[in-house]
């Protein structure tokens, strides 16, 4: 990685990060020879019942061979009372994110696939972590658990950091938040604390662990990757400390930079046959994407929909396909 000639540069870099606006999502795949001695309906089966009427499940979204999806919401979590003249705020903004980053996100990557047989699937959406900013900003991170026909288990990690910070490598973005609302799975009353020290990892770290305990004990390996949803790229690289080295040249840390995935010369090669891996094939090569828009728009949600479903809808056949 270079460093801009500045005796002060990790200063600046801290300084400059404040102004990007970005979306997370890391996918996990969850691998183990051993759900292959399941039957892949009966394992769908064993999940569902197990995570269906969980607590934490606030939507159930279910794929079906004829391109249709079925969304079921269930009730959502109480705040503590301290902090209730905030609900209906936190309301508004789960329905509007179950609305853009599962129903709609779903049905936009449905237009990549031409077969949807093969991308049937039912995905569990838990109550988010929130946290609170220092002008009464709300911020949601979702975990999903999605279980594909072919057998395939995904947990998806959605992160909202339109306001974010990195640190000097310009890695690993952070929010600098006042509070957190923490979902205890185990809690029963479907009720959230204001617990700042629990941390999404306690959330992923607890669907896992549930995972692992089907038919009575299963070994799980996990491959992943993460996306990073730059929606400002292009302002950003007109600020002078790019000028040298733009912006996903700091932040990239796969072999492919893919900005032009929106464009429709690169998007019409995914418009194939489900098992045609000859144009996605180099996906599995990296674990970290930087993906941002390549014209104009400064429609967060349009740019969202193109890019992330684009991008999911040609990784999850890969991944679903070559697991072992």
């Amino acid at each position: 990685m270079k460093k801009p000639i500045n005796n002060n540069w990790g200063e600046k870099i801290s300084e400059v990060s404040k102004q990007i606006k970005e979306f997370k999502i890391t996918s996990f795949y969850m691998l183990s020879t051993d759900l292959y001695k399941i039957n892949n309906k009966k394992l769908t089966q064993i999940i569902t019942k197990k995570f269906k009427n969980h607590p934490a499940t606030i939507m159930v979204l279910i794929g079906t061979k004829d391109s249709q999806l079925i969304a079921k919401k269930n009730e959502f979590w109480n705040i503590p009372s301290e902090i209730h003249h905030l609900k209906e705020a936190i309301d508004e903004k789960t329905n509007d994110y179950l609305d853009l980053y599962f129903i709609k996100l779903e049905k936009e990557k449905q237009n990549w696939l031409n077969n949807a047989e093969g991308n049937q699937f039912i995905k569990f959406i838990f109550t988010p972590l929130i946290e609170f900013g220092k002008k009464s900003e709300i911020y949601l991170y979702f975990v999903t658990l999605t279980v594909y026909q072919n057998g395939a288990i995904v947990i998806d990690l959605f992160e909202d950091l339109r306001d974010s910070f990195y640190n000097i490598d310009f890695l690993h973005p952070y929010t600098k938040m006042i509070a957190k609302l923490f979902p205890d799975f185990k809690n029963k009353n479907k009720a959230y604390s204001l617990n700042s020290s629990q941390q999404l990892d306690d959330i992923l770290n607890y669907i896992k662990k549930e995972l692992s305990l089907i038919n009575g004990g299963i070994q799980l390996s996990e491959r992943f990757f993460t996306l990073h949803f730059i929606t400002n790229m292009k302002d950003m690289n007109k600020l002078e400390f790019f000028k040298k080295d733009k912006l996903y040249t700091w932040m990239i840390n796969a072999p492919y930079t893919s900005h032009a995935l929106s464009s429709m010369n690169k998007s019409k090669y995914y418009i194939a046959d489900y098992f045609d891996l000859e144009y996605i094939n180099y996906i599995n090569k990296g674990a970290n994407y930087i993906i941002w828009n390549n014209n104009d728009s400064n429609n967060f949600e349009f740019n969202f929909l193109q890019q992330a479903s684009f991008f999911l809808a040609s990784a999850t056949p890969f991944f679903s396909i070559s697991l072992p």
